[in-house]
């Protein structure tokens, strides 16, 4: 179901870390100052994963205080997500008045269609 995540889409949430956030692994400047040398890598565990089903213990790992996830693994999550979401919008599966957690959906638009049509 899911297609292979390419190098440029890793590198491009690579460069896209904000660097002010936490993580408990790896400081974010660094990944991205080594992203033009990781991306490649990544690419290949990201899609092994896939393939297997099988999401890296070591990415499970979190801090409880704010739940910060190792940056790795938010990547890997975007990357995820953007194919999850791209292809339930493909095959309109979401319901139509799915206004929450949707890009240019908003609460104000759920509040409009309930004040227009009730």
């Amino acid at each position: 179901m899911f297609r292979v995540i390419h190098s440029h889409e890793v590198h491009d949430e690579l460069m896209s870390l904000k660097t002010n956030k936490s993580s408990i692994d790896i400081p974010r400047t660094c990944i991205k100052l080594a992203a033009d040398h990781i991306n490649e890598a990544l690419m290949i565990v990201f899609n092994h994963s896939l393939l297997q089903g099988v999401f890296p213990d070591i990415f499970k790992i979190s801090k409880v205080t704010i739940s910060a996830l190792p940056a790795l693994a938010q990547i890997f999550e975007k990357s995820i997500c953007k194919q999850l979401v791209s292809y339930l919008e493909k095959e309109k599966i979401l319901y139509e008045f799915q206004f929450g957690f949707r890009k240019g959906q908003s609460t104000s638009q759920a509040i409009t269609e309930i004040a227009e049509n009730f």
